[in-house]
Protein backbone atom coordinates (compact mmCIF):
# COMPACT_ATOMS: atom_id res chain seq x y z
CA UNK A 1 0.00 0.00 0.00
CA UNK A 2 1.37 3.40 -0.91
CA UNK A 3 0.36 6.52 0.98
CA UNK A 4 0.66 9.81 -0.92
CA UNK A 5 0.60 13.39 0.24
CA UNK A 6 0.68 16.29 -2.20
CA UNK A 7 1.54 13.87 -4.99
CA UNK A 8 4.61 12.39 -3.21
CA UNK A 9 4.82 8.76 -2.14
CA UNK A 10 5.54 8.59 1.58
CA UNK A 11 5.65 4.93 2.51
CA UNK A 12 4.99 1.54 1.01
CA UNK A 13 3.64 -1.22 3.24
CA UNK A 14 2.46 -4.70 2.48
CA UNK A 15 -0.75 -5.43 4.32
CA UNK A 16 -1.37 -8.99 5.44
CA UNK A 17 -4.67 -10.20 6.72
CA UNK A 18 -4.75 -13.34 8.80
CA UNK A 19 -8.06 -15.06 9.24
CA UNK A 20 -8.90 -15.99 12.79
CA UNK A 21 -9.82 -19.62 13.41
CA UNK A 22 -13.11 -20.16 15.15
CA UNK A 23 -13.22 -22.72 17.89
CA UNK A 24 -15.18 -23.20 21.06
CA UNK A 25 -13.29 -24.90 23.83
CA UNK A 26 -14.58 -23.97 27.23
CA UNK A 27 -15.69 -25.65 30.37
CA UNK A 28 -19.04 -23.84 30.65
CA UNK A 29 -21.40 -22.11 28.23
CA UNK A 30 -24.68 -20.60 29.45
CA UNK A 31 -27.63 -19.28 27.45
CA UNK A 32 -30.63 -17.52 28.94
CA UNK A 33 -34.19 -17.72 27.68
CA UNK A 34 -36.72 -15.02 28.50
CA UNK A 35 -39.61 -17.46 28.70
CA UNK A 36 -40.25 -21.17 29.00
CA UNK A 37 -41.84 -21.03 25.54
CA UNK A 38 -38.55 -19.80 24.03
CA UNK A 39 -36.74 -22.65 25.77
CA UNK A 40 -39.23 -25.21 24.45
CA UNK A 41 -38.90 -23.82 20.93
CA UNK A 42 -35.10 -24.04 21.08
CA UNK A 43 -35.14 -27.61 22.41
CA UNK A 44 -37.54 -28.79 19.72
CA UNK A 45 -35.47 -27.06 17.03
CA UNK A 46 -32.22 -28.49 18.44
CA UNK A 47 -33.64 -32.00 18.56
CA UNK A 48 -34.79 -31.84 14.94
CA UNK A 49 -32.06 -29.77 13.28
CA UNK A 50 -28.93 -30.12 15.40
CA UNK A 51 -28.64 -33.87 15.83
CA UNK A 52 -24.82 -33.94 15.71
CA UNK A 53 -24.75 -31.32 18.47
CA UNK A 54 -27.38 -33.00 20.63
CA UNK A 55 -25.65 -36.37 20.61
CA UNK A 56 -22.62 -35.23 22.60
CA UNK A 57 -23.89 -32.16 24.46
CA UNK A 58 -27.28 -33.12 25.86
CA UNK A 59 -25.95 -35.33 28.64
CA UNK A 60 -23.74 -32.44 29.82
CA UNK A 61 -26.56 -29.93 30.23
CA UNK A 62 -28.54 -28.63 33.17
CA UNK A 63 -31.45 -26.21 33.43
CA UNK A 64 -31.93 -23.50 36.05
CA UNK A 65 -34.62 -20.93 36.76
CA UNK A 66 -33.41 -17.61 38.16
CA UNK A 67 -35.33 -14.32 38.34
CA UNK A 68 -38.10 -15.60 36.04
CA UNK A 69 -35.66 -16.58 33.27
CA UNK A 70 -34.43 -20.02 32.26
CA UNK A 71 -30.76 -20.88 31.80
CA UNK A 72 -29.24 -23.87 30.04
CA UNK A 73 -25.75 -24.66 31.28
CA UNK A 74 -23.59 -26.63 28.83
CA UNK A 75 -20.59 -28.28 30.52
CA UNK A 76 -17.36 -29.59 28.96
CA UNK A 77 -18.17 -28.52 25.40
CA UNK A 78 -15.61 -28.90 22.62
CA UNK A 79 -16.90 -28.15 19.11
CA UNK A 80 -15.27 -27.80 15.73
CA UNK A 81 -15.70 -24.61 13.67
CA UNK A 82 -18.61 -25.96 11.61
CA UNK A 83 -20.63 -26.88 14.70
CA UNK A 84 -19.76 -23.62 16.49
CA UNK A 85 -21.31 -21.58 13.70
CA UNK A 86 -24.39 -23.78 13.51
CA UNK A 87 -24.84 -23.88 17.28
CA UNK A 88 -24.37 -20.15 17.90
CA UNK A 89 -26.71 -19.09 15.12
CA UNK A 90 -29.37 -21.55 16.29
CA UNK A 91 -29.29 -20.54 19.94
CA UNK A 92 -29.17 -16.82 19.09
CA UNK A 93 -32.63 -17.17 17.52
CA UNK A 94 -34.09 -18.20 20.88
CA UNK A 95 -31.79 -17.10 23.71
CA UNK A 96 -28.94 -14.87 24.84
CA UNK A 97 -25.32 -15.84 25.53
CA UNK A 98 -24.18 -15.17 29.10
CA UNK A 99 -20.73 -13.59 29.37
CA UNK A 100 -18.46 -14.91 32.15
CA UNK A 101 -20.33 -18.20 32.22
CA UNK A 102 -18.04 -19.80 34.82
CA UNK A 103 -18.85 -17.09 37.36
CA UNK A 104 -22.54 -17.00 36.50
CA UNK A 105 -22.80 -20.76 36.97
CA UNK A 106 -21.78 -20.31 40.61
CA UNK A 107 -24.49 -17.68 41.01
CA UNK A 108 -27.08 -20.01 39.48
CA UNK A 109 -26.01 -22.84 41.77
CA UNK A 110 -26.38 -20.64 44.84
CA UNK A 111 -29.47 -18.54 44.05
CA UNK A 112 -31.21 -20.30 41.17
CA UNK A 113 -33.51 -23.29 41.24
CA UNK A 114 -32.24 -26.36 39.41
CA UNK A 115 -35.03 -27.67 37.20
CA UNK A 116 -33.23 -30.47 35.31
CA UNK A 117 -29.88 -32.05 36.04
CA UNK A 118 -29.11 -33.58 32.62
CA UNK A 119 -30.53 -34.26 29.16
CA UNK A 120 -32.28 -30.87 29.00
CA UNK A 121 -32.82 -30.72 25.23
CA UNK A 122 -34.13 -34.27 24.93
CA UNK A 123 -36.36 -34.09 28.01
CA UNK A 124 -38.01 -30.78 27.16
CA UNK A 125 -38.47 -31.64 23.48
CA UNK A 126 -40.10 -34.94 24.47
CA UNK A 127 -42.32 -33.68 27.32
CA UNK A 128 -43.55 -30.45 25.71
Amino acid sequence: MTVTRNGMALQTKKVRVKRKEVSMDTSTIIYSFASFDDLISFCKYAKLKLMEFKIFADKNTSLYEYKKEYYIVFKNIVLDARLVKKFCSAVAEFGTYIVHSDLFESKLAEYGEKVLNKNVIGTIAKKF
